[in-house]
């Protein structure tokens, strides 16, 4: 009886802790991938300071990705993202944006694409952001 309450936790342990990754998105680059990069330039006319990126098959959009040292990208610049080869999930905004006495959230649409190892791939943000 101990044996199955203990493989028991021991498998939900394991079910928690690896959908983890699909719910945040999980990491850019997994050990031992082939890297690729992914460039987003910002001539939306605002700050980008919500970048989501994940796998296509993870749960969610995940976590932003921007923060500590580069919080957002600013207009007229541009951001590079080292990730894994494959299908990729992207979203992008800016949080807070007020005119006159309302705000609201600018969001891209969803955005999915491919990219091969070693490859070099880049979406420009305008207007439409």
């Amino acid at each position: 009886m101990k044996l199955l309450r203990a493989t028991a936790v021991l498998a939900a342990a394991t079910f928690t802790l690896s959908s983890c990754a699909s719910v945040t998105g999980g990491e850019l680059l997994r050990k031992g991938e082939s890297p690729a990069t992914f460039v987003i330039r910002n001539n939306s006319g605002v700050g980008i300071d919500v970048v989501t990126l994940s796998r296509c098959s993870a749960l969610s959009y995940g976590l932003n990705r921007l923060g500590g040292s580069q919080p957002e990208i600013p207009n007229g610049t541009s951001m590079s993202f080292t990730l894994g080869a494959g299908c990729w999930d992207l979203m992008v905004g800016r949080t807070g944006t007020c005119t006159g006495q309302s705000c609201s959230w600018l969001q891209s649409p969803a955005h999915r694409f491919n990219i091969a190892p070693g490859e070099r791939q880049s979406i420009t943000y305008g207007s439409t952001l």
